[in-house]
């Protein structure tokens, strides 16, 4: 029996053939920012889209969706009920011609994509031929293009929309394209300076002065290298003019200078017939029309501002945050911890206050007043008035002055000896410790009070001590003037006694 070894199968070589790119895989490189697109600038592309969708969807299959032609006022020999109410053959009402609302809307909306396709398309097809043409060459070219532009651009939209339907409507007549063609010359100016900055920075580009060394053509240059380089940006400006073209035509319908009625059906129109219906109490001639404008506008501008948040690397990947309103909290309870047994915290009531010595100042001897013995008055003389005791002058208050010796200021009593503490349970510390403090804080006010009596006695002491020196000196001249009196009435005796004349008579005859 013999044994074969197992040998791995020979590979096969494969010829390395490139492989095309099918148009699939560009469809999914093109939507690639789409599919990675998340948070808001995904949720706005999307309803956007659905809006946009729904209003293609109703203009395109509008003789299947409306019940009666847009201009139909009759129905089997019937004429439709002026100013009817919204009701079963008519779910939106009719208007003051007979027409049925809902028909108009629906056709409106078809009319409404006309114009917004016919517009976009050759505005784009114009403003991105111009802005390349400008950005590429240059020069006088360049110059004068954006000179044009740049005029067109002062204009108000909706002034040079008006402007360009009258120049329209005697060349082209009234309809759909003049109304196109008014709208056009309005979104031209965007989709030139727009297309023509990018082909600036463009022509610059290594690959561009690579093909033309290689001696490419001027238009191929364009087309191939340009025109797909400089157009990132013209879908976003495309769906916003979209959104701007609707209600471009609805001002001019409303204006009177769009599409004439019997053309077509168009909102604006329906807007400015009316405003007498709504003064008379018939709300529903506006209020379908308006609806429809507003879904329309919201649609495209949705797409618009999606397309640029994902087309954006830098918002691609926004995302919608949660907003986190805090709770509500009920008021903070504060919850105090009962001290240990063991270290107790000291309270105000314990802090032991440092009581202040006494200082007490020996008294100073008051010094006896001396009065002097008054002489006896004859009954004969007149007691003269005694001067007017001046009012003693008020003066600050004097400084405490010691009680005088004889009348000591009486001891504080002694304060009471504390009780022996005795030993007592150790949760029952507390409450002794704070009755001594009490105590002593207590004696500390007492003595403070006495000292403040004590002050006070001594001040009343030295105004009465100032007051009866002062009234010994008042009785003291009133005894000199009475002996200086006493002395002129002795004089005459005298000098009848000796038969000499007295007093400076006297005096004079001696001097001679």
């Amino acid at each position: 029996m013999t044994q074969t070894a197992l040998l791995p199968p020979a590979e096969t070589e494969t010829p390395t053939v490139p492989v095309k790119p099918g148009r699939l895989r560009g469809l999914r490189r093109t939507f690639a920012p789409i599919r990675q697109a998340h948070g808001i600038p995904k949720v706005m592309l999307w309803t956007g889209l659905v809006i946009s969708a729904l209003f293609v969807l109703v203009a395109i299959f509008a003789p299947l969706l409306a019940p009666y032609n847009f201009d139909q006022y009759t129905s089997g020999g019937k004429a439709f009920p002026k100013q009817g109410a919204p009701d079963g053959s008519h779910l939106f009402g009719t208007t003051v011609q007979s027409l049925d609302v809902l028909s108009r809307t629906i056709y409106g909306a078809r009319t409404a994509l006309e114009v917004m396709i016919l517009a976009v398309v050759f505005s784009l097809i114009v403003g991105v031929l111009l802005g390349l043409l400008a950005g590429y060459f240059g020069g006088w070219l360049d110059r004068i293009l954006v000179l044009v532009m740049d005029a067109l651009f002062a204009f108000p939209y909706l002034l040079l929309a008006i402007v360009a339907g009258f120049v329209f409507s005697g060349i082209v007549g009234g309809g759909v394209v003049t109304a196109a063609l008014s709208i056009t010359v309005v979104y031209i100016p965007q989709y030139f300076r727009v297309v023509r900055s990018s082909a600036l920075s463009a022509r610059e580009a290594l690959y561009v002065e690579a093909a033309r060394a290689m001696g490419a053509k001027p238009s191929v240059v364009i087309r191939k290298y340009l025109f797909g380089n400089v157009v990132q940006s013209v879908p976003v400006i495309t769906t916003m003019n979209a959104a701007d073209a609707i209600s471009t035509l609805a001002g001019l319908g409303f204006l009177g200078l769009g599409i004439q009625p019997t053309e077509a059906a168009e909102w604006g129109y329906d807007l400015q017939r009316a405003v007498d219906d709504v003064n008379a109490g018939m709300w529903w001639t506006a209020t379908f029309p308006g609806i429809a404008i507003i879904i329309a506008i919201l649609g495209f501008t949705l797409v618009g501002e999606g397309l640029n948040d994902v087309l954006n690397p830098t918002m691609r990947r926004r995302r919608i945050t949660r907003v986190l309103i805090p709770a509500r909290t009920s008021p903070r309870r504060v919850v105090t911890a009962a001290a240990p047994a063991t270290a107790p915290a000291a309270s105000p009531a314990e802090v032991k206050p440092v009581e202040a010595e006494p200082v007490q100042a020996e008294p100073a001897e008051a010094e006896p007043v001396k009065a002097e013995p008054a002489e006896a008055e004859p009954a004969e003389a007149e007691t003269p008035a005694p001067e007017a005791v001046p009012e003693p002058e008020p003066q600050p208050e004097p400084e405490p002055e010691p009680e005088p010796a004889s009348e000591p200021q009486p001891e504080p009593a002694p304060k009471p000896e504390a009780a022996p503490e005795q030993p007592a349970a150790p949760a029952k510390k507390a409450p002794a410790k704070k009755t001594a403090a009490a105590k002593k804080t207590t004696a500390a006010k007492k003595t403070a009070a006495k000292k403040t009596a004590a002050k006070k006695t001594a001040a009343k002491k030295a105004t009465a001590k100032t007051t009866t020196t002062r009234t010994a000196a008042a009785k003291k001249s009133a005894t000199t003037a009475k002996k200086t009196a006493t002395a002129k009435k002795s004089a005459p005796a005298r000098q009848n006694t000796n038969g000499k004349p007295a007093g400076p008579a006297a005096d004079t005859s001696k001097e001679g």
